[in-house]
């Protein structure tokens, strides 16, 4: 499945976490979880893992897409990017603590990278 949409300015709250990620203005027609991901960012293709839902463990309900993008650093915001979903790594998840959201997020990595790179 490919989604297109444009990069928008989040909270930061994944950088806050050590995890950086890129919010995306789209509410695409796909089960919400985390997921391996590719990511087309000015004309490069990157690996990386994507959030799709609502973010429970900050009692957010909104639906929201955000993608942590291996080895990529740069100013994309307002930029279209096409994301390319391989795979469902898991269901979204309420974590009692952020440390173990940040647990949890490092395992998602992990497991994306072994599938994109």
């Amino acid at each position: 499945m490919k989604l297109t949409g444009k990069i928008v300015h989040g909270k930061g709250r994944g950088e806050g976490l050590g995890v950086p990620t890129l919010n995306l203005e789209l509410q695409p027609d796909l089960e919400e979880g985390v997921y391996a991901v590719r990511i087309l960012l000015e004309g490069k293709w990157y690996g990386g893992v994507m959030n799709f839902g609502p973010r429970p463990t900050f009692n957010e309900s909104k639906k929201t897409l955000e993608v942590n993008v291996f080895n990529f650093e740069g100013d994309v915001y307002g930029e279209e990017a096409e994301i390319e979903v391989l795979d469902k790594l898991r269901d979204v998840m309420k974590f009692d603590s952020k440390e173990n959201l940040v647990n949890q997020i490092k395992k998602d990595v992990s497991e994306a990278k072994r599938i994109v790179l």
